[in-house]
């Protein structure tokens, strides 16, 4: 699921790219993918980025929410991908935890 909807943007490596690209910002080492809490991570799947900053920092685009593409299964693969690569240490995510957000 993360190679379809986010690989483009944040990269496969997780880094995305520096502001001023069309890219998204990196994955790895982010506060909001390992925050002890998933809710934040799970609200830009679904919603938007901009539900964090409705003003991106400067160079950056909010990213779309993917709610209405995917079921709360794949949202919880793809948090608990993100959360487990590239040397991130977040906590499981549920399929229950993506629906009870939803």
């Amino acid at each position: 699921q993360y190679t379809i909807h986010c690989g483009t943007c944040h990269l496969p490596t997780g880094l995305g790219a520096a502001p001023g690209s069309d890219l998204g910002p990196p994955l790895a080492g982010n506060a909001i993918v390992q925050a002890e809490s998933a809710a934040s991570l799970i609200n830009v799947i679904l919603y938007t980025s901009e539900a964090l900053q409705p003003t991106p920092p400067a160079g950056w685009k909010n990213m779309e929410g993917l709610g209405d593409k995917l079921e709360d299964e794949e949202v919880a693969a793809i948090a608990n991908y993100v959360r487990s690569s590239w040397g991130n240490r977040g906590g499981e995510v549920s399929a229950a935890e993506v629906a009870a957000q939803r």
